[in-house]
């Protein structure tokens, strides 16, 4: 039995409607799922994650049926696509609201029309605010116009797009900003576990 499949069935509306491919991946055995968006990722999964565990077989039918969906070569593309398109004239009564914490990472929250947070973990990438943004879609707190201005305005805030971006700016602080920020962070702000972890840290 192969060790990753595709779902079809999973649908992102955000990415639905920013006619934005993608794919995602379960696990046979029900323990994780991966969302891959770009031609960049699949070839970082092959070399890494999936190298190892797929037979020969298993991997030359799932590159296949990846190479088959068209994903976009990079995140600049999927940026771009975000950035350019045009909302609905809908009102839109939640928003995506940066944290002025002093943490030297940006990073927010997805908060309704009285700044309360829909969900407690941040956002820390534009990666997250795709995941979450979907989740509460599905949960009917808003529809997938109000997704995509949530990620656009992610974008215009400059958040990272993904998780390697995240890394490669938290390694790009001087070494003591990143040591005293940890050693701060996690002695006096609980979420800040979270945020730690998202940067592969902890």
């Amino acid at each position: 039995m192969p060790k990753f499949t595709l779902h079809t069935e999973v649908h992102f509306r955000t990415l639905d409607a920013l006619g934005i491919r993608y794919a995602a991946l379960h696990e046979t055995d029900g323990r994780g799922k991966l969302l891959i968006l770009t031609k960049a990722e699949v070839e970082k999964h092959f070399s890494t994650m999936f190298d190892g565990l797929l037979s020969d077989d298993e991997a030359k039918d799932l590159r296949e049926q990846l190479d088959a969906i068209d994903l976009a070569a990079d995140w600049t593309a999927l940026a771009e696509k975000i950035a350019n398109y045009s909302l609905t004239d809908a009102p839109i009564a939640h928003d995506f609201q940066p944290c002025e914490c002093g943490m030297p990472i940006k990073h927010g929250h997805i908060v309704d029309s009285k700044g309360q947070k829909l969900l407690d973990e941040p956002v820390v990438s534009l990666f997250d605010c795709i995941i979450q943004t979907h989740v509460l879609i599905d949960n009917e707190k808003f529809d997938a116009n109000t997704g995509i201005a949530l990620m656009k305005k992610g974008l215009e805030y400059d958040l990272p797009k993904n998780k390697e971006e995240e890394e490669a700016r938290f390694n790009a602080l001087p070494a003591e900003v990143r040591e005293e920020f940890e050693r701060r962070m996690m002695a006096n702000n609980p979420l800040s576990i979270l945020i730690l972890s998202a940067l592969g840290t902890k």
